[in-house]
């Protein structure tokens, strides 16, 4: 069982990085997400793997500075890219277990 929750969103104000881009070449507002996911096997209830994951966006991630929900979006698609490896050790873990 997979369990998922975003439990933070900072939002990016798009206009306030437009104006501060054009007023000091540089956008300023950045957002993020903090993300938490589980996994639980369904028949004993042990947990496999977990990740609690805060990301904002770097300043030198100017595509994120101009969408609402840009920042937020990839701090989800960060958490969900750094949570396969864990479930992979997880699995693998098992294998091995299950061969003892």
């Amino acid at each position: 069982m997979l369990r998922a929750a975003i439990t933070r969103v900072e939002t990016v104000s798009p206009v306030l990085n437009v104006l501060s881009a054009l007023i000091l070449t540089v956008p300023l507002d950045r957002g993020g997400a903090a993300v938490e996911i589980e996994a639980v096997d369904p028949q004993t209830g042990r947990q496999l793997a977990a990740l609690t994951q805060g990301y904002f966006a770097p300043l030198s991630d100017l595509k994120a500075r101009f969408s609402k929900l840009a920042p937020a979006e990839i701090a989800v698609r960060k958490a969900a890219a750094d949570f396969v490896p864990l479930l992979h050790s997880a699995s693998d873990a098992g294998k091995k277990t299950a061969l003892r």
